[in-house]
């Protein structure tokens, strides 16, 4: 007796855009990786190579009301402290932007927060050292001073009016609004000779 061997779908180049539930999904680099020859980021290292370890914001809305970054910048092995008013000048914030979604809102957002923090974990100040090691044990002596404020954390009550407006700027906490007309569907189901129950 004999058997055929399963069918296994295997993704063409035309079906990459499109779905992957149930399709066997190629992986040439697998058998490397199983092999324990896989070479990852934080398994690199290249002449004259830098890490960066990022101090986070505990509140989820609050203003800097003052950084030292002294202790820090003495640690062994760091390069330097950088906060995001020095980043400031010399980057500019960038406006979230997507083409199919028109009159979309997005606030000026800057890589490191300046003067006040919108969300918990966004980056408050960014330590650079010869290693990671270095910058974690360095990051710990940052010292920030937050001013915490009122933050709206449920997507129901920040589209209230009475809610504080996290980015004043753009009016109200809504970042985008998609209304879809599907027609007289009342009217539809009265001319219809189908009855639905």
């Amino acid at each position: 007796m004999t058997t055929r061997p399963a069918h296994r779908e295997i993704l063409s180049v035309l079906d990459r855009p499109n779905s992957y539930i149930g399709k066997t999904v190629p992986r040439p680099n697998l058998d490397r990786l199983l092999q324990g020859r896989g070479l990852y980021v934080s398994d690199m290292e290249l002449p004259r190579m830098a890490h960066v370890v990022f101090l986070r914001s505990p509140h989820a809305h609050a203003k800097i009301m003052g950084i030292d970054a002294g202790a820090a910048k003495q640690s062994p092995g760091v390069i330097a402290v950088v906060t995001g008013k020095e980043l400031a000048a010399v980057v500019t914030p960038w406006v979230g932007v997507l083409s199919h979604l028109k009159g979309l809102k997005s606030a000026p957002q800057s890589a490191i927060a300046a003067d006040r923090v919108c969300w918990q974990g966004e980056a408050v100040a960014a330590v650079v050292a010869i290693s990671r090691g270095a910058a974690e044990d360095a990051a710990e002596h940052v010292l920030v001073e937050y001013q915490e404020l009122e933050a709206v954390t449920d997507m129901r009550t920040a589209l209230d009016p009475k809610t504080l407006v996290i980015h004043p700027a753009l009016g109200d906490n809504l970042a985008f609004e998609r209304n879809h007309d599907a027609g007289q569907i009342d009217q539809a189901f009265a001319q219809s000779d189908t009855l639905v129950e």
